[in-house]
């Protein structure tokens, strides 16, 4: 896939920690206002960056509830529409691509039928909101990168959830700029038949569907505000998406509105925005998803999501970069190792002098029997069966206890206690910038010091039920082949998915979104920021 070039705006949009709580059933109206901030480029000019504060699920619902965000809120009402969200291995690369060819494993061209995937439910879906039409509507969606195609409820949609998710069925016919795509200009779906639409439909193995036909629109993405944005808004573009017409299953019932594909295919949201709008020149994006805490997140923050590359302020260690295996679909990568740490820490590198690793003994072979693939859109972490009993064993010997997905009765502290897991990815061909990076292998596999390490700490992998009064793990060795690398081995970290140098890039990071707006109230500068003003200065005195 080709990709071209076009002016660079890159910004931060804003992401929601979707812990699917109680149904909303009255807004408080509240603008937020964005903050536009100024980050350095590679060329030392410095291009603006529209920042979003981000809202954690929970908060979000107690604020369209009208209930003060600083309450709790029963185990109850925060669980009953939770979502366990998860993504099989058994479909193509790409869920629909009614126009796209995708290439095979003997080179040829083939044309992809509709998916079939599951969808599961749980707490951990990130989404933003998106403007659509003119004037703006609000459509909430998850942010995906297991998937290719925006779709989001229409107008003519009949019993597809108003009452669970959180905004109104979007309503073409009050948008001057609406457009349904003809049959001869489909882009995600086809014409089949006599049917005069462009028609998408994606199917899920649990048994959750959507059908749409193809339209496009003017739209943005903006913060957790209930107006739109006045004036005109520097990112704004036209954009082809599914208009749904019927949902089942999940779909129907959860908070989002809908799905915003981010796959590396040419009907994604950020391939769409890379040709159609100026605010994005390079092909690449990051998401940042905030640590937890605690086993289960309670905070103002959820994290953060940059178009068209990513903000160093964000950053706690150097960026280190893996290898993207594929040029097309899936962003996927390749597990070379997996280690038990104690000692504590939520970092790659332990401060602790009691740390000690315990390599898991499997051929990496193995490992990647099948894709590796970094999905947002998936709440836990699913590898493949040939990992569980060398995990169970390494677990066991580090542990003294069995290791097991069943829910366990755990203190804190013993929660704090259980290991950190290190994933070993394999680094990028074209190496590291910094070779001294702390989340780099180094001497822990001297056959590939360039190798990266990505921590998930217990906090990450062990959730907590206020309900049962329970931890129960959410790592998970059930694929046949391959693996999903799902949003609790996100966290803490701002990963860049770099589409146009092949690589993914790893830095450690609280992704609180303070990092930013602090610096822009004070009117202190980033590092980065002082230190081009430096060379620049520098390059001024030698000039005279």
């Amino acid at each position: 896939m080709k990709i071209p070039s076009h002016s660079l705006l890159t910004f931060l949009s804003s992401l929601v920690l979707a812990t699917e709580g109680q149904r909303p059933q009255q807004r408080q109206h509240q603008l937020r206002r964005p903050v536009v901030v100024s980050t350095p480029t590679a060329s030392k000019s410095k291009s603006k960056i529209i920042s979003l504060p981000i809202t954690p699920h929970h908060q979000r619902v107690k604020e369209l509830n009208g209930v003060d965000p600083t309450e709790d809120q029963n185990e109850a009402e925060r669980g009953q529409y939770r979502r366990r969200r998860r993504r099989r291995l058994d479909r193509p690369a790409m869920p629909y691509s009614g126009d796209i060819d995708v290439d095979d494993e003997d080179g040829e061209e083939e044309e992809e039928e509709d998916s079939v995937a599951a969808l599961y439910q749980g707490y951990g879906t990130h989404y933003v909101d998106l403007w659509v039409g003119t004037p703006p509507q609000r459509q909430t969606v998850i942010v995906d990168t297991g998937s290719s195609i925006t779709a989001f409820p229409c107008q003519d949609c009949a019993n597809c959830g108003t009452g669970y998710h959180v905004d109104q069925y979007f309503e073409e016919d009050k948008s001057s700029t609406f457009e349904e795509t003809s049959c001869s200009e489909c882009m995600l779906g086809s014409c089949a038949g006599t049917s005069a639409r462009c028609e998408v439909s994606v199917s899920y193995q649990e048994g959750s569907s959507w059908r749409a036909y193809e339209a496009s629109d003017l739209l943005y993405s903006g913060g957790p505000h209930d107006e739109a944005l006045e004036g005109t808004v520097g990112s704004s573009f036209r954009m082809h998406f599914g208009c749904q017409s019927h949902l089942t299953g999940l779909f129907k019932t959860q908070l989002a509105d809908g799905i915003m594909g981010m796959e590396m295919a040419e009907t994604s949201f950020w391939y769409q925005m890379h040709q159609g709008s100026e605010a994005m020149e390079e092909e690449k994006f990051s998401l940042c998803f905030t640590r937890a805490s605690s086993a289960e997140k309670k905070g103002t923050s959820a994290g953060a999501m940059t178009i068209g590359g990513t903000d160093d302020r964000l950053h706690e260690t150097k960026m280190v970069f893996a290898e993207q295996t594929h040029k097309h679909g899936w962003f996927t990568v390749r597990l070379t190792s997996v280690y038990l740490r104690t000692g504590g820490g939520i970092t790659a590198v332990s401060d602790s002098d009691e740390a000690a690793y315990e390599k898991v003994k499997i051929d990496s072979t193995k490992l990647n029997n099948g894709e590796v693939i970094i999905d947002s859109g998936t709440t836990d972490t699913y590898l493949t069966t040939r990992l569980r009993t060398p995990f169970e064993e390494a677990w066991l010997a580090v542990v003294g206890k069995p290791y097991s997905n069943s829910p366990m009765s755990l203190t804190e502290e013993e929660v704090g206690a259980l290991p950190t897991v290190l994933f070993q990815v394999a680094g990028w061909e074209g190496g590291t910038v910094d070779p001294n990076a702390p989340n780099l292998v180094g001497d822990l596999d001297e056959t590939a010091p360039n190798d990266i390490l990505v921590a998930m700490p217990p906090t990450h992998y062990m959730e907590y039920s206020k309900k049962e009064d329970a931890y129960t793990s959410r790592l998970y060795f059930n694929e046949g082949s391959g693996g999903v690398l799902g949003a609790n081995f996100m966290m803490g970290h701002d990963i860049l998915f770099d589409v146009e140098n092949g690589r993914v890039g790893f830095s450690e990071s609280s992704c609180e979104y303070s990092v930013i707006s602090d610096n822009e109230e004070t009117g202190e500068e980033s590092d980065e920021e002082a230190e081009e003003d430096v060379d620049d200065e520098e390059e001024a005195e030698e000039g005279e």
